[in-house]
């Protein structure tokens, strides 16, 4: 049942609700609030990752092509690409149960760290994505830095050895959600490959590799 149609049955349920008794209109309420709470119930399973609460990356991708649309209009946009080092040790070594407490403590980690028009979603497994609109590179990092510095700092994280690598990348012309997920994504690797537990922007990978 869509929501447009709960509200045809709610509008047409005060169109009416005089020519009910009592009890008939209590009885048609309480069934309506039901369905809404089944509603909203079934809105959050299609849209979060059951796991974290954070956006699923089907839902991601969708508000992703929107702020690129408004990218294109000259606001800044930015994405982050987090991944959390030796998760498949972690998993190995306290257990998949402990394995996603994990999880859950980075993304309240990153909830705290980030404003409320920021977007984060769980592209999988242990690797999540951070949608900064209206923020440019300089102000980007200094949020990626905030978060990974947060997350090495966390006392319960680093009873379990758990640190964040993150590749950052800034919209730039041209550029399709998928392309700057490619970017920010290549940066992350970098990261991962050249000692963890850092912010990699994309822009500086040419100087970073000719080293």
């Amino acid at each position: 049942m869509s929501h447009t149609l709960y509200k045809r049955l709610r509008e047409g349920l005060k169109r009416v609700e005089d020519d009910l008794g009592p009890q008939c209109r209590k009885r048609v309420r309480h069934l309506l609030d039901s369905v809404e709470s089944h509603l909203g119930e079934l809105y959050s399973m299609v849209i979060n990752d059951p796991k974290t609460g954070v956006y699923n990356s089907k839902f991601f991708d969708t508000i992703m092509d929107l702020e690129i649309e408004k990218a294109k209009r000259g606001h800044p946009l930015s994405l982050l690409v987090v991944d959390i080092d030796n998760f498949k040790l972690v998993n190995d070594t306290f257990g998949h149960k402990k394995g996603d407490a994990i999880l859950k403590h980075v993304v309240g980690i990153m909830k705290s760290n980030v404003r409320k028009i920021d977007v984060i979603g769980r592209f999988g497994g242990e690797e999540f994505t951070v949608l900064l609109p209206f923020t440019n590179y300089e102000k980007a990092e200094i949020v990626a830095e905030r978060i990974r510095k947060s997350i090495f700092k966390s006392k319960y994280l680093l009873r379990h050895k758990v640190t964040v690598s993150i590749g950052l990348a800034t919209y730039e012309n041209d550029d399709t959600a998928q392309k700057l997920f490619n970017k920010a994504d290549s940066a992350l690797m970098f990261a991962k490959n050249n000692g963890k537990n850092k912010t990699i922007f994309y822009k500086d990978l040419p100087s970073l590799i000719s080293r």
